[in-house]
């Protein structure tokens, strides 16, 4: 009995230490760390085209973190469009972003998309990421998936446990294992649903807000995340851990 007792939790030990290892060294994954503002993955990057009526779009700026380097948008004008994707044309993938965002309230400025993967402004095949930014310093996380005449909107603005704290770093994921779409807030698991969804091919990607431009984010991102399976929460990027995403 003594002997199985130790076989099995040599095995349990074993497993735990193979998915650690897999977690933080997934040669399929693809990171880009915002610390810079060309060049990001490989791809170029310029600024958002200005928007009528609108401020001419700028480049955000570079700052030191308790994190290290990341990107900081003042949610008026900053931004940046990146000449790629960091999707694959895949049926299962999980998206993760380390972000702070701030607690300024701004009436005209509550829908806040930091990130939009689409062909181009106006495509109807996207993927959005977007806080909704509330009076009392709290945020909720809103994601979009548009695949033709078939959309999805995860969002819970009102119950407290998909309420966040601004000015704090969390960890956003979606894991999308097809047909299910699921959203993560810091490792809990918030909501889910299905639709039909395949990244879109020769995308370019927003970071600060959409396209177009709109709905700029004001806050800091440290680092965006692709990996090309359903990831479990244990090998989820981690907020306090920043040597993991180097």
């Amino acid at each position: 009995m003594i002997k199985k007792r130790s076989l099995l939790l040599f095995l349990v030990l074993t497993v735990l230490l193979q998915h650690r290892v897999h977690a933080q060294s997934d040669s399929s994954a693809t990171i880009w760390n915002l610390d810079r503002l060309e060049n990001i993955g490989g791809c170029l990057t310029g600024i958002l085209p200005k928007d009528t009526g609108d401020a001419m779009s700028e480049f955000p700026r570079i700052i030191n973190t308790e994190l290290g380097k990341a990107t900081h948008f003042n949610g008026i004008n900053e931004g940046f469009l990146i000449q790629g994707s960091p999707l694959w044309n895949s049926d299962v993938w999980t998206l993760e972003a380390i972000i702070k965002p701030d607690s300024s309230f701004n009436p005209k400025n509550l829908e806040q998309r930091f990130l939009h993967i689409a062909q181009n402004p106006i495509s109807s095949e996207r993927l959005l990421f977007e806080i909704r930014l509330l009076k009392n310093q709290k945020w909720a996380f809103d994601l979009f998936l548009s695949c033709g005449k078939r959309s999805l909107v995860l969002l819970d603005s009102i119950h407290e446990t998909t309420l966040h704290t601004a000015n704090q770093w969390h960890h956003v994921a979606v894991v999308y294992d097809y047909p299910r779409a699921t959203t993560y807030i810091d490792g809990v698991r918030e909501l889910s649903d299905t639709v039909t969804f395949h990244p879109p091919l020769k995308a370019q990607t927003s970071i600060g807000a959409r396209q177009n431009p709109k709905s700029w984010f004001k806050g800091t991102i440290r680092v965006i995340k692709s990996t090309p399976r359903a990831l479990v929460p244990s090998e989820f990027l981690h907020v306090h851990t920043p040597t993991e995403i180097k």
